[in-house]
């Protein structure tokens, strides 16, 4: 009897084991029959070593760098295959020029969702097609804290009236609760709403109007890239009680939540072949090395990237120029600057290229902090900040105090509430650090005004009340 139950103990114990073992790992293969619309797929699994009695599949996994496209692929299934099996699938509906990666996904289905396995990374690049071209162009959203969003706004030649997957336009999952961030494009047949929002491309005179749903701690800096090869007309920033000129500036801070938020476009060059660059937000580092990440369009024509960095806007370093390829979307890249000293702020942006021209990402800061003053107080901010001016209500005078991370060009001035300039606090180079400015308004009537710092790109307004 000890003999039986130990046999059936140890069947039962090699019957789990072998339940719980992951499949065999395929191997991902280049794939071939590349168009510009389609590719074929192409993995090898090694069958021998599928746990016998489970049923075992393969598929593919994978998409581009805003969007999963493949994860719907069909399943096949090896039954009692033996020994090297190649499986191939094709993937149709896809974006002309654009860089794609993809792996091949093992699993058991009738043992649980763990029990699975994936093969290497591999990309690939759809052939490039001269009728297919568009503009989608990156807003970062920035809230206090460091959390960031971007999203895409454009027009294109595939686009439709709707959602159009294989441009990556997905209906959200439904808003998060109050307190987490969250920015979504808002449109009749967008449903919860969209990460990404491309219009139908009509005409070089067309008008887009895009509606932005935001979330947000506040303050919150909004920034994009140089907007101007891109549209013939104007491409404002419609913040209902503030408009901004995205041509002139590349970005905002909102202090409060504003009434809306709408970017508004005249004049779509989709014909227009100069790269699109967005410079990621990064994250402080505690070593002597920073990540930098970009976002590029090489709008159909062979692009490279890099970063330039430095203690200035001066930057004076460079990385190593790395492809984009040729594509009409988006294509992620990144590197890793080693060297970086400690309690320093250093600068970035992302630099692409191609035929057609050179285009700068936004300046960004990334902070090395030293490991053993973490948490203490900085000499120099880390961001741009303007503070709300104290006291406020006032007679005559107050102060209002602002940050500058860096040495740069500043001006300060207050406007009426018919936007007319009353006064100038500041108007010269400001060397990095906590600064304040004394308004004195003995000259003028009571009443609301505004004052709006102006420091690079940098751009907040905020109110104050003078009453006498």
């Amino acid at each position: 009897m000890k003999t039986l139950l130990t046999l059936i103990v140890t069947f039962i114990s090699v019957s789990l084991a072998n339940a719980q073992a992951p499949p065999p790992t395929p191997v991902t293969l280049p794939p071939d029959s590349i168009t510009s619309t389609s590719v074929r797929l192409r993995a090898q699994m090694e069958t021998n070593n599928v746990t016998a009695g489970h049923n075992c599949g393969l598929n593919f996994e994978g998409g581009n760098q805003m969007v999963s496209l493949f994860t719907s692929t069909p399943w096949y299934y090896f039954g009692n295959s033996h020994g090297t099996v190649t499986v191939t699938i094709t993937a149709t509906d896809l974006v002309p020029g654009m860089i794609y990666h993809y792996w091949a996904h093992s699993a058991y289905f009738d043992v649980g969702v763990n029990n699975a396995s994936h093969g290497e990374n591999v990309t690939f690049t759809t052939l490039y097609d001269s009728t297919v071209s568009g503009l989608l162009l990156p807003l970062l959203f920035e809230q206090e804290g460091g959390q960031t969003k971007t999203r895409f706004f454009g027009t294109h030649t595939l686009a439709t009236e709707c959602l159009d997957g294989r441009l990556g336009e997905y209906e959200d999952p439904p808003p998060p609760p109050i307190g987490a961030m969250d920015v979504r494009f808002r449109r009749s047949c967008f449903g919860q709403g969209s990460t990404l929002d491309a219009r139908a491309y009509r005409s070089e005179t067309q008008i887009d109007t895009f509606v932005l749903r935001v979330q947000a701690a506040y303050p919150l800096r909004i920034s994009w890239p140089n907007v101007n090869p891109y549209y013939s007309g104007t491409v404002t920033l419609d913040l209902g009680l503030q408009t901004i000129d995205m041509k002139q500036v590349n970005s905002v801070v909102l202090d409060d939540e504003p009434p809306r938020v709408r970017v508004i476009t005249q004049g779509p060059l989709v014909s227009s072949q100069y790269p699109c660059i967005a410079t990621n937000a990064p994250q402080d580092s505690v070593q002597a090395n920073g990540r930098m990440t970009g976002l590029g369009n090489p709008h159909g024509i062979s692009t490279t990237a890099w970063f330039e960095w430095g203690t200035s806007t001066i930057y004076g370093n460079a990385t190593t120029a790395q492809s984009l390829g040729s594509g009409t979307g988006l294509a992620e890249f990144e590197d890793i600057v080693n060297g970086l000293s400690a309690n320093t702020l250093y600068h970035f942006r992302a630099v692409a290229q191609n035929a057609a021209g050179v285009m700068y990402g936004a300046d960004q800061l990334l902070r090395v902090l030293d490991p053993n003053d973490v948490g203490e107080e900085n000499e120099i901010p880390i961001e741009y900040a303007l503070k709300q001016n104290y006291p406020n209500p006032f007679n005559p005078s107050t102060v209002i105090s602002y940050d500058i991370p860096v040495n740069v060009y500043v001006t300060l001035k207050v406007y009426d509430v018919l936007g007319r300039e009353v006064m100038t606090l500041v108007d010269g180079l400001i060397e990095a650090g906590y600064h304040q400015a004394t308004m004195n308004a003995s000259n003028l009537a009571s009443g609301l005004y505004f004052y709006r710092l102006q420091a690079g790109a940098y751009t907040s307004v905020k109110k104050l009340m003078l009453m006498k």
